[in-house]
């Protein structure tokens, strides 16, 4: 915390690396996955793009304790390698999902029921897909589902830095509430957000107004 009890959160958003359905690949792998549409892998170049951000991240001396993730297929491949480059465990979080437009539009908020196509896949399942770094360290999954600026928020209260991979969606989210137009988001860009919040502020609606008040400010503009 800052003087005067003011609680300052360093928060660095990771957009997930290049995903398939946004390649040349794109058909083929729609005629493959069935009902799953919503939820692509990465490619190659995606799993290389996630392994250059975790030396970024490491360059930079980022000292966290795990990457906290949206839990989408992509953004856990991207997370485990971003974590294999700090040397520490991966935690899937559901509200970092909420602001992708097809799981807000499917309303998927589960990991349960093996046999449904609109949950999250579990930590298992990731870990067999071959864009996945090896011998990645999983926590048990966040239990809470909210939305995305509720989720940050909790997050950003709860440390002085904190780390996510989320969705190009929640990095202009963010702008927005730290007052700014439409930022470019490429593949595994790296934004910097500082979150800063007067004690007793915490229970406000979560607007773009109420959310000036608590300070949130872009520090470094989302860059690959």
């Amino acid at each position: 915390e800052t003087g005067g009890g003011i609680h300052q959160c360093d928060l660095l958003v990771v957009r997930h690396g290049e995903r398939v359905d946004e390649t040349a690949e794109a058909r083929e792998w729609r005629r493959a996955c069935g009902s799953r549409w919503w939820d692509p892998p990465l490619t190659a170049q995606g799993a290389e793009q996630a392994q250059h951000a975790g030396a970024r991240l490491r360059a930079m001396r980022v000292d966290v304790d795990v990457v906290l993730c949206s839990p989408c297929l992509r953004t856990v491949q991207t997370a485990s390698h971003v974590a294999a480059a700090l040397d520490v465990p991966v935690r899937s979080v559901p509200g970092l999902a909420q602001c992708a437009a097809a799981v807000e539009k499917l309303g998927i908020r589960s990991f349960a029921k093996p046999d449904s196509v609109t949950r999250f896949l579990t930590v298992e399942e990731v870990a067999g897909t071959s864009a996945c770094a090896p011998n990645t360290r999983f926590l048990p999954a966040d239990p809470v589902y909210d939305n995305f600026v509720e989720c940050v928020e909790r997050l950003a209260r709860c440390s002085s830095r904190v780390l996510v991979v989320s969705h190009r969606e929640g990095i202009r989210e963010l702008c927005a509430y730290a007052g700014l137009r439409h930022r470019r988001t490429p593949y595994c860009a790296i934004a910097r957000f500082e979150f800063r919040e007067p004690p007793g502020s915490e229970h406000g609606e979560h607007t773009v107004e109420t959310a000036q008040k608590r300070r949130w400010t872009l520090t470094e503009e989302p860059r690959a």
